[in-house]
């Protein structure tokens, strides 16, 4: 696994989830994104990785179409990001 070290510059948030932009070199140049809370770095493919902007528009896309922008349970489902409740 070859990848580049991250910066505070790569973070972002969608919904609830704080995502941070992770370059690799190999095999081509690409991101990934990784989920901050959890630390799990998402397969490539799962979404846009051609860049960092590219990368964000698409995770924000599948927020708005599946989770209708609002969900915040049904992004962490998707993304199999345990939910905390309060007992």
């Amino acid at each position: 696994m070859n990848r580049s070290e991250m910066s505070s510059g790569n973070r972002f948030t969608v919904g609830d989830v704080e995502f941070e932009a992770v370059r690799f070199q190999s095999p081509i140049p690409h991101w990934r994104p990784k989920i901050v809370e959890t630390g799990e770095i998402l397969e490539a493919g799962v979404f846009n990785s051609d860049s960092r902007p590219k990368m964000k528009e698409s995770i924000d896309y599948f927020y708005q179409r599946i989770c209708k922008g609002h969900d915040n349970h049904e992004l962490r489902r998707n993304l199999k990001i345990p939910t905390t409740t309060v007992e």
